[in-house]
């Protein structure tokens, strides 16, 4: 086995250890929109099978029948949805590492894969049952089949390819590469909202070329529409649904609203947007339990406190930092017994996720009890409860169900 190799299913073994240790209990609880995807994708098993899922807001359905296809051997659990999550987040990593290992050699590739294995936000997205993952995973192997059909057709590779298999000639051809990414960013509709955005990089990789390099231009032009013309025939199902039931997308009219704002001349709404983003990638964290709690800095803050206190035998110096990433999870920052924690009346992240989780009735400080969704103690303006329909217990996702 070439060394390269074992240093990529060394890279997948720890990506698969941070993504599956605990993965049932963190991040603590459910979103409702992993309960929708649970309860939509138990529908596909028994037979309900939409082109478009128009419950909540609205959303595209390969992951809820990714999660499907897992719950038909595993039945009507959650824990379907956060493996499918898992599968595609290393489908995402090594897919990442086969094409930057051509386009840019085998170090880079490497340390790509590396980062995308530990990242906070790639293990958080490889642990929730949140169809976003899936976008990444199918659209960079796509980009990997181009750039294989991309390639010189009269290169070594190819030659060599078509001299080891003869008996399928065909599947080693430049049009072969070109069909396949096709089907995959056609597939990509199909994942999340952003898909009807990227694949504009195809053609907009043509018009450079055209522009800056007309021989390569010339070399991959009628394989670049072949791509898009079969993405777009396996995209047009979802496109003319959309296009026949606008109001079945109510989420993307919401996410709308700061471009159009700018688009008529306020940029205060889109500025606003991306400082705030900004601040919650590494600085202050999402206030939301499920959502992370904290920021980055502040959870490595945590686990060096919390290391420097084991090592000097201070149980007091450690305190409910050590206990916080006793989990070998530290680079997640969760706790299965997170809203459990006392909070003090002037901490700016008092919100507990409670979809899943029974918080102790003893509880003074106006915390929702029993079953809900998010609740923020303390005075705020989105202090009152949303109530969930949502209510699972250990022993599965829809216990009621089939």
């Amino acid at each position: 086995m070439p060394k390269r190799y074992t240093w990529l299913i060394l890279i997948l073994l720890a990506a698969a250890s941070l993504r599956l240790v605990g993965l049932s209990e963190i991040p603590p609880g459910l979103t409702h929109d992993e309960a929708d995807h649970g309860l939509d994708a138990w529908g596909v098993v028994n037979g309900i099978r939409p082109v478009y899922f128009t419950v909540g807001y609205g959303r595209e359905p390969f992951f809820d029948y990714a999660t499907a296809g897992l719950m038909a051997f595993l039945g009507p659990t959650y824990l379907a949805g956060r493996l499918t999550a898992v599968y595609l987040s290393l489908i995402l990593i090594a897919g990442t590492y086969v094409w930057s290992r051509r386009a840019f050699g085998n170090t880079t590739a490497l340390l790509t894969a590396a980062g995308l294995a530990v990242s906070f936000w790639a293990v958080l997205t490889g642990r929730q049952a949140l169809r976003s993952i899936a976008l990444p995973a199918i659209f960079v192997l796509a980009v990997y089949f181009y750039w294989r059909a991309a390639e010189k057709s009269k290169s070594p590779s190819f030659n060599q390819e078509e001299q080891e298999y003869p008996a399928f000639p065909f599947f080693y051809k430049p049009v072969a590469y070109y069909l396949v990414a096709g089907i995959l960013l056609g597939l990509t509709f199909y994942t999340y909202i952003p898909a009807r955005v990227i694949w504009l990089l195809f053609p907009a990789l043509l018009l450079f070329l055209a522009l800056f390099d007309r021989n390569r231009f010339q070399g991959i032009w009628a394989g670049t529409l072949l791509t898009l013309l079969v993405a777009g025939i396996l995209a047009l199902p979802l496109i003319l649904y959309l296009t026949g039931n606008p109001s079945a997308e109510v989420r993307l009219a919401e996410l709308m609203a700061p471009l159009n704002s700018a688009a008529a001349g306020d940029l205060q709404p889109l500025l606003e947007n991306v400082t705030q983003s900004s601040l919650v990638l590494a600085f202050r964290g999402d206030s939301l339990v499920p959502h992370h709690g904290h920021s980055v800095l502040r959870r490595i803050r945590y686990l060096v406190v919390a290391d420097l206190g084991r090592h000097q035998g201070s149980a007091a110096f450690a305190g409910s930092h050590n206990q916080l990433f006793h989990h070998r999870l530290a680079v997640t920052g969760f706790h299965p017994r997170a809203a459990d924690r006392p909070r003090s009346e002037h901490d700016p992240h008092r919100r507990f996720a409670t979809g899943a989780l029974h918080l102790p009735s003893h509880r003074s400080d106006g915390c929702l009890r029993g079953p809900g969704r998010t609740q923020t103690a303390g005075p705020s303006p989105h202090r009152h409860p949303v109530p969930s329909p949502y209510h699972f217990h250990g022993q599965g996702l829809f216990p009621r169900l089939g």
